[in-house]
């Protein structure tokens, strides 16, 4: 098969480079929790090797060696003085089956690629430049002038002769093996036929471009650097240097080796590195251990100007102490000449035995304190537990001959569990220093000893295409390990049912996830002010040991659609998912025989995922309120006590790729799911160098319905689940979980993607339609579409049963897509009994549309027409032409309206946190807000045919101040406005909060969680993003507003001074105090919290006395009753 020579690079430099780079749209969605940082730069110094080997057309060393005939001096041959040696005796040197340098049929050599992505012209046959980057100087007609050059200047061979060729003049050629040969007669010229080149044009076009640019090594290496690093953007932060470089000045500091300090991958950074390769001029030793010491002391400089600063080479920057920093180390050759100039990386640093190795030196730059004034911040990992600031070092040779023994996977096994002294390395430099057979395997592995000292990476490429392939997959390595900048666990979801909390996390060391029950009990005390409460938890089980890699329920969707699901065997699945490899599907299903060390897949610590931002929800309790009275459907009672009979399940998605079902009193798995929309991607997670990523990690929903199922046209009371899959794909399933512990393939009920699909970071919802039609209701996610351009804002309505579009509503053009719908019922004495009646639903471009039910179940926009939709009401902070779209990811939450019957209240906050672009504070111009509004419309009447135009239809609602450490607590106040009269609803039509673009603490407010109403009381989470990547922690306000208004409540709410209990007189301001004893309070309407900002507030516990969320303690009021009414129903009677 003829394959290309740049093919290897393409898919996995795009994947990483696309995750991480900085540039990429903010509606590619970020692969990593946001809330582990922003993303720093790594450091990547590239070092060269430069010697004069590296000018050499044949590849092992030792092939030179094995010349024979006859050899004679003659004219110089393309500008060099040369040794001619014959042919027939030499066939070997002109076959790619030995000598690796070169011509190989198999192989399109692709002209080089420039820094601006064109490529160098395609080499003439006729005069084909010796030097093809140069594009001037010495050409050669290969139709008639070819002789095979082997050494164009390193060797001495007497009278100034330094070139050697084989054959004489003639046409281009090249000699395949023999098949009927083996290996050890590969210097055997009768195993040898010869091949010419010939007419054919495309063939001689090819072994040009191999003549012109990679006919040796010094000219393939160029073009695979440039392969491997033109894809690299400003995500990575780029030096460079050739080992024999010396008495240069860098960015104020004088050094060898190191020609500039690392820059940001871009602009005329990226050009100097092109032009460097494209000139590099190979002569020298091999001095690797000066060379991997010189770029050590570089990342050892501490000032405003080096490689941890934030400007390298420039004055004024700030280090950062979570900076990874890399060196990718090159090499033709063993090492030899200089020795490192630093006294204590020439010390028996590993402790083997030898001192002044290589591996000595990695070793020391790897275990010091680079950066020492710095907090110990940089991310750790299961193979790398080194949190100080240090220097990783990748290894990669070209064409180095030699028994690898220890082998590296063992070498880095055994440094990686601190079992050195199980492994015995040869002595690299024996007394006399001799280039011996010995000597040079000893160097080789005293590489792949310094690669597994310094926790990077070895590679030992034999050709020219394995030299650029490794050199990519080392890049690969930086990206995938710096993809993370705060490792450790942190808790994803809580919910509370009953007598149990469930809590999932995740730990970003080694990407596990755990989900966990725990038994709470309210311990009541006596306080200063009155009874004070707290949360006592007894841990009940933890879900991910219980998991079996034998013993499993599995199953997924052999495509998209209805009835596609199947159990997950190897004869059902699509096997290009699992890379056509059985051990890949089996590594998915749980197996853990082909792991590292004894395999090749990744080793995993637990068989569960992390669990992120998928829900954790709890099925088999909930009320949705079907009563017969209210539906005309019979049965529901029933089913609820059917419902209840049964243990509750837990369902949580992973990003190992499954939606999990869990026994809720034992954790148990009871089954696992696996989407077709996360196939594509699933292979990564067997990968070695597992690049995170999200694959089931959007939120579910929950919904009783009265329907039938691929298995039973009979309709019956159901359960059905619905799930996104957030970050990892663009499709809504839907599956029958009415009793999941007989769960199989035919309650795999749906799923659903479309051309106009996003991510589905969304949470699809479950209605009853007016004409008795059991729907699915969503919004089409984030992204672009396949053109390129933002998707549209699209909601979809889909029959529950079999997944077919009912509707599709394209609302507004190139938003970048629709966020969560919520609705309401119609009211239970209408026409239609609890059947939806309103949607509201939010884009990214801060529309708020409203969709209102026709009598026969059809849905149309409340404002505009079909032609023309015009929202309810656009989120813009500022006005006129200045006004920015406030994003709407949230969803709505409503409640009755305080004074107009039969109309609603809709509540949301306005922010995006989905992409890299979001997890730093914008500027400080992009005001974020909360907001109240009356979802009829414009003020005035309860039916408005008008929406509302702008921000000056609502009330003002200011944040006046915030306290730090109120009441000497630790704990920070905010407090809102007291809205002592009500809104004029004559001529408002609601109200909104602009939150703090300057905080007390940081910048960029937001909201990106869903509010919730309870007991009256408004509660919204906001977020302040980082301003530090490298101290992601989670901050931002809890807030509780009176809903009517949005101003503060009457009450104390929040346990300010944390004694477990909240009352005025020591969780508010006295403002002031009467005679008769009565006393007036300020109460604080925010309290900061540093844990958890990212998790809904349905995480909210309620107790008999208080409600807790994450360790604060609330007072929300009567505890509800247990009885559970749908969020999206507003309840009338």
């Amino acid at each position: 098969m003829n394959k290309s020579f740049l093919s290897f690079t393409a898919q996995s430099l795009l994947t990483a480079s696309l995750f991480f780079s900085a540039a990429a749209s903010a509606f590619e969605p970020a692969q990593t929790p946001l809330e582990l940082g922003g993303q720093v730069e790594p450091n990547v110094m590239f070092l060269l090797d430069d010697s004069g080997s590296m000018r050499w057309g044949y590849m092992p060393d030792d092939m030179m060696s094995q010349l024979r005939g006859n050899c004679y001096y003659l004219n110089p041959y393309a500008g060099v003085k040369t040794v001619y040696c014959d042919e027939v005796n030499n066939r070997y040197f002109m076959s790619s089956a030995y000598n690796t340098v070169y011509y190989n049929p198999a192989i399109t050599y692709t002209p080089p690629i420039k820094s601006d992505g064109t490529r160098y012209p395609a080499a003439s046959y006729s005069a084909a430049y010796l030097n093809g980057y140069a594009q001037s100087g010495t050409t050669i007609n290969l139709s008639s002038n070819f002789r095979g050059i082997m050494d164009d200047y390193a060797l001495g061979w007497g009278d100034g002769h330094r070139g050697v060729v084989i054959g004489t003049d003639g046409g281009g050629r090249y000699y395949t093996f023999k098949n009927s040969c083996d290996f050890s007669r590969r210097y055997d010229n009768a195993c040898y036929d010869q091949v010419n080149i010939g007419s054919n044009a495309s063939n001689r076009t090819n072994f040009a471009n191999w003549f012109s640019y990679y006919r040796t090594r010094i000219l393939a290496a160029k073009s695979g650097v440039s392969e491997a690093f033109f894809p690299q953007t400003e995500a990575i932060r780029v030096g460079y240097g050739s080992i024999n470089a010396q008495g240069n000045s860098v960015d104020g500091s004088d050094t060898d080796t190191v020609i500039r300090g690392v820059r940001k991958f871009e602009g005329a950074a990226r050009d100097s590195f092109f032009s460097w390769i494209r000139n590099m001029n190979p002569e020298g030793s091999t001095p690797l251990r000066k060379a991997l010491d010189d770029a050590g002391q570089y990342y050892s400089r501490e000032d405003d100007q080096g490689p941890w600063s934030t400007t390298p080479g420039e004055a004024g920057g700030e280090n950062y102490s979570c900076r990874q920093s890399y060196t990718i180390l090159t090499t033709d050759g063993y090492w030899n000449g200089a020795q490192a100039g630093t006294t204590a990386a020439r010390a028996d640093v590993d402790n083997d035995g030898v001192a002044n190795t290589l591996a000595d030196v990695a070793k020391y730059y790897w275990q010091t304190d680079l950066l020492p004034g710095q907090p110990d911040k940089v991310p750790v990992n299961t193979l790398n537990k080194q949190n100080q600031q240090h220097m990783i070092t990748f290894g990669v040779g070209l064409g180095l001959a030699g028994e690898l023994t220890p082998t590296p996977e063992d070498a880095f096994a055994a440094v990686v569990d601190s079992r050195e002294g199980d492994l015995t390395w040869p002595n690299p430099e024996p007394e006399d220093d001799s280039p011996s057979g010995e000597a040079n395997r000893a160097r080789l592995l005293d590489l792949v000893h310094a690669a597994a000292n310094g926790r990077g990476a070895f590679f030992n490429a034999q050709d020219p295409k394995e030299f650029a392939d490794a050199l990519s997959q080392s890049l690969v390595s930086i990206l995938n390990l710096s993809l993370s900048n705060t490792p450790g666990s942190s808790s994803s979801a809580r919910i509370s049912e009953e007598t149990l909390i469930y809590e999932a996390s995740y730990n970003s060391e080694d990407w596990t996830g755990s989900l966990s029950a725990s038994t709470p009990v309210e311990v009541t005390d006596e306080g200063e002010f009155g009874p004070v409460t707290r949360l006592v938890y007894t841990p009940k089980w933890e879900a991910a040991g219980q998991i079996s890699p034998t013993n499993r329920n599995l199953f997924t969707g052999s495509a998209f659609g209805a009835g596609k699901g199947v159990s997950m065997t190897w004869a059902n699945v699509n096997k290009a998912f699992f890379d056509n490899d059985e051990s890949v599907f089996n590594y998915i299903r749980g197996s853990r025989v082909d792991e590292l060390p004894s395999g090749e897949l990744r080793k995993r610590e637990s068989l569960l995922g992390d669990i992120v931002n998928s829900s954790v929800l709890v099925v088999n309790r909930k009320d949705f309120g079907y009563l017969p009275s209210r539906t005309a459907i019979a049965g529901y009672p029933d089913y609820l006590k059917q419902k209840k009979a049964r243990d509750p399940v837990v369902f949580a998605g992973s990003n190992s790729g499954y939606l999990h079902a869990f026994n809720g009193e034992t954790g148990g798995e009871l089954f696992a799911f696996m989407p077709y929309g996360v196939g594509s991607q699933i292979s990564a997670l067997a990968d070695e160098d597992y690049n995170h990523r999200f694959y089931v990690d959007g939120k579910l929903h929950e919904h009783d319905a009265f329907i039938s199922t691929p298995t039973s046209s009979s309709k019956a009371w159901r359960t059905v689940l619905l799930g996104g899959l957030g970050a990892g794909g663009k499709s809504i399933f839907a599956l029958d979980v009415t009793n999941p512990a007989t769960f199989g393939k035919s309650n795999i009920l749906w799923e659903f993607t479309d051309a106009d699909m996003g991510y589905t970071f969304g949470e699809p919802v479950v209605g009853l339609l007016a004409d008795g039609t059991w729907a699915a209701i969503f919004g089409n996610g984030y992204g672009k579409k396949s053109d390129g351009t933002l998707l549209d804002s699209v909601l979809y309505v889909v029959n529950l049963e079999t997944g077919v579009i009912i509707d599709k509503h394209v609302l507004a053009a190139k938003t970048g897509g629709m966020s969560s719908p919520g609705y309401v019922y119609s009211a239970p004495g209408g026409n239609v009994k609890l059947a939806v009646s309103q949607i509201f639903v939010g884009d990214l471009a801060g529309n708020l549309w409203k969709m209102v039910a026709s009598n026969n179940g059809a849905l149309s926009t409340a404002f505009g027409n079909k032609n023309n939709p015009v929202p309810l009401f656009k989120a813009r902070a500022g006005t006129g032409t200045s006004a920015k779209a406030q994003p709407i990811t949230v969803r709505p939450v409503m409640t009755a309206h305080p004074t107009k019957t039969d109309t609603f209240m809709v509540f949301f906050g306005t922010g995006s946190f989905s992409s890299y672009a979001d997890a730093t504070a914008p500027a400080i111009s992009d005001v974020q807000s909360i907001y109240g509004i009356w979802g009829s419309g414009a003020p005035g009447n309860n039916n408005s045919s008008s929406n509302i135009a702008s921000r000056s239809a609502l009330e003002v609602v200011k944040i006046i101040s915030e306290t730090d450490d109120f009441k000497s607590s630790g704990i920070d106040a905010r407090f809102v406005e007291e809205k002592l009269e009500a809104i004029d609803w004559n001529t408002k039509a609601g109200w909104y909060i602009d939150l703090l673009t300057r905080g007390t603490v940081r910048e960029g407010e937001r909201v990106v969680q869903t509010a919730e109403i309870i007991n009256e009381k408004l509660f919204v989470r906001t977020l302040l993003p980082s301003d530090d990547p490298c101290d992601p922690a989670d901050i931002g306000w809890l807030m509780a507003l009176e809903p009517s208004s949005g101003g503060r409540l009457e009450d104390a709410v929040f346990d300010y001074d944390r004694d477990g209990g909240v009352y005025e007189e020591g969780d508010s301001t006295l403002v002031s105090s009467t005679d008769d004893g009565k006393k007036k309070y300020t109460h604080g309407s925010g309290i900061r919290s540093d844990r958890s900002v990212l998790r809904p507030i349905s995480g909210l516990l309620i107790g008999d006395t208080n409600c807790y969320y994450y360790g604060i303690t609330i007072d929300c009021g009567t505890r509800p009753t247990q009885k559970r009414v749908s969020w999206e129903q507003i309840d009338e009677e």
